[in-house]
Order: C-alpha cells, then structure tokens, then sequence
C-alpha cells in the first residue's frame, strides 16, 4: 500500500514487516508474490528470510517511497525486484543465498551494499542509479555478477570486491568507476562500456581474461569507450588483457597537453599478456605509462589515426610485439624504455627501426613531448640494462650499439659534474675519467670499431714518419741513406711501431731519437693490443 494509505489506516511500518514475514513463512507460493505493490519503508534489517518451500521471494515491478533496509539480513530463498524503483537501498552486511535479481529497476537514491554477500547470480542489468552505489569492505560474489546494460550517473564504488564467476560490464555507462583492490577471478568484460571521469582499477587483480576490447566472444561488439585517465596502478594481470579498439576520447593534442598519462599501468604485475591496439580520434595522442611494473608478454599497436605513446620506465620487459611492421623504420617511435630490465624483449625484430643509432630513450613520434629528456645518468643505466638484455637473447649487434651510447652518456655524466666540482680533487678525476672515456672513443669507438684502431694507427705511423723527418733534419742524418727520405723516415715509424726496444735495420745514435723510438713502441703496442681486442669483439658480435 502507499505511504498515504498506510498513514490513513494507522499501520506502522513495524507492522507491514510482521504480516510480510508472517506471510513468507506459513503462506503458499501466491504468499511470497508482491507484484506491483507499494511499500513505504521496508525494514528487514537483521532477519533469517528462509520459507519451507524454497518459492522465489517476488517483488517485480515494486515501488518503494521509502528505504528498503537489509542490513544483515539472511536470505536463503530466490528473490526477485525485476522492473521495481527504489528510493535508497541499504544492505550492508546482507547475505543472498541465491540468485538475487534487480533487473531493470530504478534507484533515485543510494544503494549501500557495503561486505555483501552474493551466494547466487546477482542481475543489475539495464538498471539505472540516479546516485551513489557502494560495494565496499570485501562484497563476495560467488556467483556470475551482470550488470550488463546499467547506468551508474554518479559514483560506483565496488572496492575490495571478490568476484569468484565471470562478471559481465557490457554497455555500462560510469561516471565514476572505482574498482580498487578488487579480484576478478574469472573472466570480466567491459565491452562497449563508457568511463566517463573515473576509471580506476589499482591494485585489482584480474585471475581471468579480460576484455576492454572488442575481441570477446561476440564479435560484433563493440570496444570500450576511456573519456578518463585509466587508472591500473599495482594491478596484476595473470591472464590476457585485452584493448582492442578502446577508444580514448577527448584528449588534448599535443601543444596543450601535460605530461600527465592516460593510462597509468604503474606497478602493474602481468604474468599473463597484455594487448593494447587503442583507437584514437583525429590527430590526437595517449599516454600510457607504465612504471616500477613486470610484462611478461603483450602487444603494443597504434591507431588508425593518433598515436599512442607508451612509457616504459624502471618496468621489466618480456614478450611484447609491436605490431607495426617491423621492417618500418618508424615501429619504435612511440615506445620509450627508460631503466628497464629486458628478458625476453627481441631488439633484432626491429633492426631497421633501431638502426643506425639505437636510441630508444625518447619518443619521435611527436615533435615536443614533456619530459621527453633524460639526465646522463639515467640515460647511462638505461642503455647499460638495455645491452645486458641483448646479451642474454645474444644479439649481439644491439648489445655493441647500446654500450656505445652507455659509454657516451656517461661521457656526458662527467662532463655535468666536472662543471659542478669546479675545484679540487673531485674535479681532477672526473676530468681524467671523461678524457679517458673521450679518448676511447675516438681511437676505438669504445672497443667496437676494428677499422677506427686501424686508421688511428696509420695516423700514428705518420705522425711519427713527420716527427722523425724533423729530428733527422736538425741533426744532418739519415736512417737509411740507401732510400728516399720519406721512405726511410716511414720505415724508421713502422719498425719502431711494431717493437717495444728499436732493433730495425738502421742504428740509432741520438738518445733522444731512441726515446722518441721507444715511445712510438709503448703507443704501438697498445694500438696493436687495441686492434686484436676490437676485432675479436667485433668477429664475437
């Protein structure tokens, strides 16, 4: 009955819940119908509901003008609120031991649902919530969750939750997600769902596959729709995630933007696979950052039209493709790896991409990117763990190129603090190291070039052919009067080049010759050394 007739007849709340419960335990199954009825306040709060029959409890098609309370509440039986509209709905604590169905009903005020219990399915499908709804504090559900097809036009706070069936969020429409420390033990779907300001999932974990995308199993579907920042911070991934076709709205272009990201997978553990192939509108670009976290495995791919940006950073990196042709000299471009740990990550499926500089420190996707430039030392530790993963896979081309440019980034680490200890011993040897590190680069580029040792030697030889012209020219002599000058003077360079103690087949008489001599000997012998250690690294790589 309504709130006015129940006033008009003098019945109190108190008593329409005695002749309810009176009802369900001795009537009939006509007894548990309550078909288009009207209720004022419903409390129930702290009650064993559990007919003899095992009828289904039906309130289809329900009003209630006041609260239904629940709290606490056992309900062994089936119940239904099929069609029903709810002022506020609150059953912290309740425990459904069936299936408890709220299909197309309407809530105009909260629904609290705080440590619930869901023994059966629970159906929300097509329903619709004016305001706030809260599965806080650990709800269980133990069997299949669908809310296919709601509306939650203000917060949904399903935090802590434990999902222990498949849970179906196809074509939900949120204003504000939070799924915290959730755990999906089954599979979840979210296609053609819209998050429109929140979408947060962190520290969620997701047991099985879920679906962002379009690649469910109705193939028609349609993906997701993200018009927020994705939020999966420490969230673990221990079978395939999947966002295919998600597409990311209303983002700014990139002379307006921040730095901020559009999905943050920071901390994120994925032992499973991760597939990201996001549809961007017009020219536009996402971020996804992905920070401190472990991928074993995914695929990255780019829109159709945008870019999507993906950061690397402290993340160990395992298995993942980039589905962009490989031999595109652009494939790499919108993927950055700062610090990471590579294991299984296969840099020679993009040679073309990497060469001739393998830089992978910075996006070139985009001209201006905040943030886009790294300190030397960082860059220096990003290239040094870039090449011990590809010596643990032995590519060994990209291991040679990355410790080129962790030598040259280091090189760049001691200029900066040379310039920052301007006096004093510090500055001695950080000046020594960067000297040294400068001169190995240019006779040997780093110990990787054969062929630089190899000019620089014959630069040597000539140097010292120079020097010996002008030594044997003051003093009168010639090493060996029998030849031209220029011959005997190379020749004199190439003896003393090859052997620590001149013993050629001219005598030397002046000391200071002989010193001159023994020095291109000690320069010899170490380009000699230089050269072998060069070529065999070289023939190794």
């Amino acid at each position: 009955m309504s709130t006015e007739t129940q006033h008009e007849l003098g019945i109190t709340n108190q008593e329409v819940v005695e002749q309810l419960l009176e009802e369900i335990r001795t009537g009939g199954p006509e007894s548990k119908q309550f078909i288009d009825a009207t209720f004022n306040t419903l409390d129930l709060r702290d009650h064993v509901i559990s007919p003899p029959d095992n009828g289904t409890l039906d309130f289809r098609h329900t009003t209630f003008e006041g609260k239904l309370r629940l709290e606490n509440a056992t309900i062994t039986n089936e119940i239904s609120f099929h069609g029903s509209r709810f002022q506020q709905v609150w059953m912290n604590g309740v425990e459904f031991a069936k299936e408890a169905n709220w299909y197309g009903c309407e809530f105009d005020g909260t629904v609290k649902a705080d440590g619930a219990t869901f023994g059966g399915k629970l159906l929300f499908a097509r329903s619709v919530f004016q305001y706030g709804v809260r599965f806080r504090k650990s709800p269980t559900f133990e069997g299949q969750a669908v809310f296919t097809g709601a509306s939650f036009n203000s917060y949904a706070r399903i935090t802590g939750g434990r999902f222990g069936a498949l849970a179906y969020f196809r074509d939900v429409t949120f204003q504000q997600a939070n799924f915290t420390n959730t755990r999906f033990s089954e599979a979840v779907y979210f296609g053609d769902a819209m998050f429109e300001t929140k979408a947060h999932f962190a520290e969620t974990v997701f047991g099985g596959r879920t679906y962002f995308g379009n690649k469910d199993r109705d193939d028609d579907r349609d993906a997701a729709t993200i018009a927020c920042q994705l939020n999966l911070t420490d969230a673990t991934i221990r079978s395939l995630m999947d966002f295919e076709g998600v597409v990311f709205r209303d983002q700014q272009d990139g002379s307006d933007r921040d730095s901020s990201a559009d999905v943050l997978l920071d901390g994120l553990t994925c032992t499973g696979r991760v597939n990201f192939a996001p549809s961007v509108p017009g020219d536009q670009y996402i971020k996804i950052n992905v920070i401190d976290a472990r991928v074993d495995a995914g695929t990255l791919a780019q829109p159709t039209n945008g870019t999507a940006l993906y950061d690397f950073c402290r993340t160990t990196v395992g298995d993942i493709t980039v589905t962009t042709d490989p031999y595109d000299e652009s494939a790499l471009d919108a993927i950055r790896f700062v610090e990471c740990d590579f294991t299984e990550f296969d840099f020679s499926r993009y040679r073309p991409a990497l060469e001739p500089d393998y830089q992978i420190h910075q996006f070139s996707a985009i001209a201006a990117i905040p943030d886009n430039d790294l300190l030397p030392a960082i860059e220096e530790t990003t290239y040094q763990k870039a090449k011990t993963g590809a010596d643990s896979i032995g590519d060994n081309r990209a291991a040679s190129a990355f410790f080129i440019r962790e030598m040259r980034a280091r090189k760049r680490r001691l200029a900066a603090q040379i310039s920052q200890n301007t006096t004093g011993k510090k500055r001695f040897e950080y000046r020594l190291r960067y000297e040294t590190n400068r001169f190995f680069d240019l006779i040997a580029n780093y110990g990787e070039s054969a062929r630089r040792v190899i000019a620089f030697s014959l630069v040597t030889v000539l140097g010292y052919t120079g020097i010996y012209g002008l030594l044997y020219g003051i003093s009168g002599n010639e090493p060996y009067s029998s030849s031209p000058r220029f011959i005997s003077y190379l020749l004199l360079s190439l003896e003393s080049f090859t052997g620590l103690v001149h013993e050629g087949g001219t005598s030397v008489d002046s000391w200071f010759i002989r010193l001159v001599a023994a020095s291109e000997g000690f320069v010899g012998a170490f380009l000699i050394a230089l050269f072998l250690f060069a070529l065999t690294r070289s023939v190794y790589r």
